[in-house]
């Protein structure tokens, strides 16, 4: 993967930040080089709607010879925004820059980035609701009237006349963007869940770039072993290869699947040991309610790392019941593991 840094601010405080891809216009060089990220809208699995929305926007902007309009992705990490921006940047024939909202922590940041994007450039901004207000403020005028507006603290006005670019911003928490910004982006689009054949279809991909000869019969099982998230199945992949490297196998079959299983202790819809020692603390109270304090106590782990880390995946495969008295085992789910 290329790694371009872009210096960020004008003093000797200024800093460098990376940014994970960054293409010049008419390269394709750089395109098939991204740590097995899918290289086009066709490779990229799932979500069909978004990306038809995506490409009907693209071809519509480059009839038109205008800039894409500003995007908002709007769901949790691992699921591809960044990929997204990247094949968005692929198709306008544009250069995409990456770079997450802390690093931008004052003016002089975007005084010295936004000036440097060219017309069409993308700027790909990700967990955009962490940005700073007075920032956001900037983005406002440089968003909409392609100019950065602002009144400096010796009392200076700067005003300077920018390219049309287009803003791709990525949030996993957009109740915490304000109104003001979210209202800016044109395309704003929320993930649709992952069916099962789409999982499949992603392990067979992952597989395949990672060179791993494998027998059709093991799919069904590798899915539904593992978490819906693309970079979750992309671990799995990676964890399969490795495996087979170690035991010198060189078919990923029925047998070579149930040894895996056995000694890297993989466990039904990707949980982990964690996960089921969770599950455990929930059915020792017989169906009664727990407290997030009591499970963080008995697992000895932080609340927070509970909320972060266990319960999205027992949440989403309906395992667990959050209420207003605590967590529940969800005995009525087809997917309850006994």
């Amino acid at each position: 993967m290329q790694i371009h840094r872009i210096t960020i601010g004008w003093d000797a405080s200024s800093k460098e930040v990376d940014t994970t891809w960054q293409k010049q216009k008419g390269d394709s060089s750089s395109v098939g080089d991204r740590s097995h990220r899918p290289v086009s809208f066709h490779t990229f699995v799932g979500q069909y709607s978004i990306k038809q929305k995506l490409q009907t926007a693209i071809t519509a902007a480059q009839r038109d010879g205008r800039a894409l309009g500003h995007v908002l992705f709007m769901w949790p990490s691992g699921y591809g925004k960044t990929t997204l921006a990247q094949l968005a940047a692929d198709a306008m024939g544009s250069r995409c820059v990456v770079l997450t909202a802390y690093a931008l922590t004052k003016p002089a940041d975007l005084l010295s980035l936004l000036p440097t994007l060219g017309s069409g450039d993308i700027l790909f901004v990700d967990e955009i609701h962490r940005i700073k207000p007075l920032m956001e403020e900037i983005l406002y005028t440089a968003m909409e009237d392609r100019r950065i507006d602002m009144i400096m603290p010796d009392g200076s006005h700067i005003n300077i006349p920018l390219e049309s670019f287009t803003l791709i911003g990525a949030t996993t928490q957009s109740h915490k963007l304000t109104a003001p910004l979210k209202n800016r982006f044109v395309y704003q689009f929320h993930m649709e869940p992952y069916v099962m054949d789409e999982v499949e279809e992603m392990v067979r991909f992952h597989l395949d770039l990672l060179d791993v000869t494998y027998a059709d019969e093991v799919i069904w099982s590798i899915a539904r072993h593992t978490d819906t998230v693309p970079r979750m199945i992309k671990n799995t992949t990676i964890t399969i290869r490795d495996w087979m490297s170690s035991v010198e196998s060189e078919i990923f079959g029925v047998r070579e699947w149930e040894n895996f299983v056995t000694r890297s202790s993989v466990k039904q819809y990707g949980l982990t040991s964690l996960h089921e020692r969770y599950l455990d603390v929930l059915r020792q109270h017989d169906g009664r309610a727990v407290g997030l304090q009591t499970i963080a106590m008995m697992l000895e782990i932080e609340p927070s790392i509970i909320e972060s880390d266990v319960e999205p995946l027992l949440i989403k495969q309906g395992l667990v019941e959050k209420t207003s008295r605590g967590r529940k085992i969800n005995l009525a789910s087809p997917n309850n593991i006994n």
